[in-house]
């Protein structure tokens, strides 16, 4: 049976917004699906984070103990870049945890009436046309989140340059202070070795070794039991009222020795 060309227009028009449905819901899920994959793909990041938290204070513990307080230009270098490396950590995961939030995205409706009152065609116009206008509105949240994924990826690039640059800094001073401490051993060393020599050299030379003898009685001391009669006695005031004045006039005395 042939068919009129009304029925072939009305048959390719029904296969053709057959097949814009059919893409536009394609489009549509696409979006929803990148949205869960952004949602996975932030709490992933979340989850590395939270790691990174736990070991920067098991770690920063243990850092801080040794170099506080700072002395030293490099454990000043080494907090200042801690506490960088701890503010880029709790932006990046700030971040985050918004682009986690589960969003409110639009999806297609399974409306029985809508079905039972209306032709093929027009279910199919009308859900291509509903898609095509809240694709938009989801999309508008979903780049939202891009744009937070994005955030967060600059200031983890930053934390994982923070974290190499701290560990750079932890190694010099903990070499710093290895060698400091090797450098004291050795001199201690020496020290004691050139004292050791210098006793074996006097021992060969039979100086006795310069320690007091404690068996060395002190000498006895005289007791004075009886006074000089040669010394002097000490000249004293005497004190003198002006009549008129009031005031007193202090004059010392001349004590001359018994002849």
């Amino acid at each position: 049976m042939n068919n009129s060309p009304e029925d072939k227009t009305k048959q390719r028009n029904f296969e053709k917004y057959k097949e814009l449905y059919y893409l536009s819901k394609d489009v549509f899920s696409e979006e929803i699906k990148r949205s869960t994959k952004l949602e996975d793909k932030a709490f992933k990041y979340l989850t590395a984070l939270t790691f990174l938290f736990g070991a920067f204070a098991f770690f920063g513990n243990r850092i801080f103990d040794s170099i506080l307080p700072p002395t030293a230009f490099l454990e000043w270098l080494i907090i200042i870049v801690s506490g960088l490396l701890l503010f880029c950590l709790t932006i990046a995961w700030n971040i985050l945890f918004n682009a986690v939030q589960l969003l409110d995205l639009i999806k297609i409706p399974i409306n029985l009436e809508f079905f039972d009152n209306n032709e093929l065609i027009t279910i199919y116009y009308k859900l291509s046309e509903g898609m095509k206008d809240n694709l938009n509105i989801n999309r508008k949240q979903i780049d939202h989140k891009v744009q937070s994924l994005k955030r967060s990826r600059f200031f983890i690039r930053i934390v994982f340059i923070l974290i190499l640059a701290l560990s750079i800094l932890v190694t010099i001073n903990k070499w710093s202070e290895a060698k400091i401490t090797n450098f004291r051993e050795r001199r201690t060393e020496t020290m004691a070795e050139s004292k050791d020599l210098s006793q074996q050299t006097n021992d060969a030379q039979g100086i006795p070794d310069p320690k007091p003898d404690e068996n060395v009685k002190p000498p006895d001391f005289d007791v004075v039991t009886e006074p000089n009669r040669e010394v002097q006695p000490p000249a004293f005031d005497i004190v003198q009222e002006d009549f008129h004045t009031g005031q007193t006039k202090k004059q010392n005395s001349i004590t001359k020795k018994d002849s």
